[in-house]
């Protein structure tokens, strides 16, 4: 029955999201927390709805699912504030950003956890503002290498609902719009 798998899928979704924040993200990949904290954005976002059941999102999956979001912003900023530290490249942006800015993290990474802690997450908290300000930086340094026009707004859209898109950025940002704006479609 529907109404069995919707409730099977809530239990399968609980059960994760309590995994995840038992193991405080030990040994999860970049990609990974990137991906978990995106479904549980979206989840969220979309109130438990969308065909798994009508079944609202639970006081005590949304405490993990808060729980989650705030334990991988605070991993990623961790990361990428020691990538930069780690580097100490010189040369510029292209440097930077060859050398391994943004550490282990990939920009559809970067972009996937922004987005959902932007959308989901509490935007005031430390650990949310230490990854948005490292990423901010990170991007102002690199001049958004690496990131496609997709990866870019996400992020920037992020940055900016946070009130962190200082000029210098907002500047780059337009500044690769401007260059590649063959490459964006409407949704970007």
């Amino acid at each position: 029955s529907s109404a069995g798998s919707g409730e099977a899928f809530w239990a399968a979704v609980e059960a994760c999201a309590e995994r995840v924040q038992e193991e405080a993200l030990e040994g999860y990949t970049p990609r990974s927390i990137a991906n978990i904290c995106w479904s549980l954005a979206k989840l969220r976002m979309e109130g438990g709805q969308g065909g798994r059941g009508e079944r609202p999102v639970e006081a005590a999956l949304e405490s993990r699912a808060a729980s989650v979001l705030e334990l991988a912003a605070r991993r990623a900023s961790d990361d990428l504030r020691a990538a930069a530290h780690g580097t100490g490249v010189q040369g510029g942006p292209n440097a930077w950003a060859r050398e391994g800015l943004w550490g282990e993290w990939k920009p559809q990474e970067i972009a996937n956890l922004c987005w959902a802690v932007g959308k989901s997450a509490d935007i005031a908290s430390h650990s949310v503002r230490g990854l948005f300000c490292a990423v901010a930086q990170a991007a102002g340094i690199s001049r958004w290498t690496g990131f496609s026009p997709q990866e870019l707004a996400n992020t920037f859209q992020a940055l900016t609902s946070a009130g962190l898109a200082p000029p210098p950025l907002v500047r780059r940002a337009l500044a690769k719009t401007t260059k590649h704006r063959d490459m964006f479609n409407a949704q970007e």
